[in-house]
């Protein structure tokens, strides 16, 4: 209904815009500078906005621009209730498969984020969209 209205091709206003199809505004480019910075000096940082402000997209979309031979990026979109759901979910994005008891995944989680910082010199940036 709507896209015959309007004569639209596709509903706007998704959550998964491609990239090249953003609009990238002064406070994007700002946020998005900002988190490749917190990538490259392995900082920590929080994005604060209204609600529909754009956050998660621009997330998704610095995240892509993250060379894969350098960085390796864990996006967490889930709700997290516990710590073992949260060392759980890293380890998927690590591609490991976690193991039953929350001790055991949070070892496999620090051994192979050492592995990846010391012997592959691949940063890792877990990103928490909530």
């Amino acid at each position: 209904m709507i896209l015959a209205t309007f004569s639209l091709k596709e509903m706007p206003f998704q959550k998964n815009v491609p990239a090249k199809q953003v609009f990238y505004n002064d406070q994007y480019r700002e946020m998005k500078s900002r988190l490749l910075f917190l990538a490259e000096n392995m900082g920590i940082g929080l994005f604060t906005g209204e609600v529909g402000s754009g956050k998660s997209t621009m997330l998704r979309t610095a995240a892509e621009e993250l060379n894969p031979q350098l960085y390796r990026k864990v996006y967490l979109h889930k709700g997290i209730e516990r710590v073992s759901t949260f060392y759980a979910q890293i380890a998927h994005g690590l591609g490991i498969q976690p193991k039953y008891r929350q001790a055991e995944v949070m070892q496999q989680v620090t051994s192979t984020l050492a592995e990846l910082h010391t012997n592959q010199k691949i940063k890792t940036v877990i990103i928490i969209d909530e």
